[in-house]
């Protein structure tokens, strides 16, 4: 039984709230105006670094102080709380878990508290394993971990050109999920090869009825 691997930021969970709010406590604790929600999200998700994002703002002075108290709320239990199951996630692992293993591959400083969240989100009991990298890994992280625990026939799940990346290299089939943490240009410029618009569709690609 091959084992199908997901990304969880972006790709079964919508994180677009918890990030555009932690930009906007941080930058009232900075004293400055945060961008509007929707323009900070849409620069995240064109891979604008945070350094340009704070360009837009004039408070690139106040990178490390940012980047400091980010890393230290983004992954607190009460802001995972923002985080929202995307549609049809939870149909769809049912449907899977029969013909396949489902693993997590996720970048997340903090495991315990990503274990927690699925257990919260009622996700917990469909994945044999969760593994987590290092969030400023990139794709060289995953890669690691898929090398050493993925097996031939294998796909990886995910909303963003890191996912992408690491499982082409691991020698994976490659899914992209649009509607996540990037957009639909990045995703095609590393040239998954399945692109779905929400989870949903995997079964199309699996000939899974």
């Amino acid at each position: 039984m091959n084992t199908i691997w997901f990304d969880f930021d972006g790709t079964l969970v919508d994180v677009s709230k918890r990030y555009s709010t932690v930009h906007e406590i941080i930058c009232e604790k900075l004293g400055v105006t945060p961008l509007p929600k929707e323009q900070y999200w849409k620069l995240r998700c064109e891979g604008k670094t945070t350094k340009e994002i704070l360009q837009f703002i004039n408070a690139e002075q106040y990178y490390n102080t940012y980047i400091e108290y980010r890393n230290e709320v983004i992954e607190s239990l009460e802001f995972l709380e923002m985080d929202l199951l995307r549609r049809n996630v939870q149909e769809t692992l049912v449907m899977l878990r029969d013909k396949y293993k489902l693993k997590i591959i996720s970048g997340r400083a903090l495991k315990t508290n990503l274990v927690e969240q699925l257990k919260q989100l009622h996700l917990y009991d469909f994945f044999l394993e969760i593994y987590t990298t290092s969030p400023f890994g990139g794709w060289k992280e995953k890669e690691v971990v898929l090398r050493k625990y993925a097996e031939a026939g294998d796909y990886i799940v995910g909303d963003h050109p890191i996912d992408i990346i690491a499982g082409k290299n691991a020698g994976l089939k490659t899914i992209s999920v649009l509607g996540g943490m990037s957009t639909s240009i990045k995703l095609n410029e590393v040239m998954p090869e399945y692109q779905i618009k929400e989870i949903g569709e995997i079964s199309k690609i699996l000939h899974i009825t």
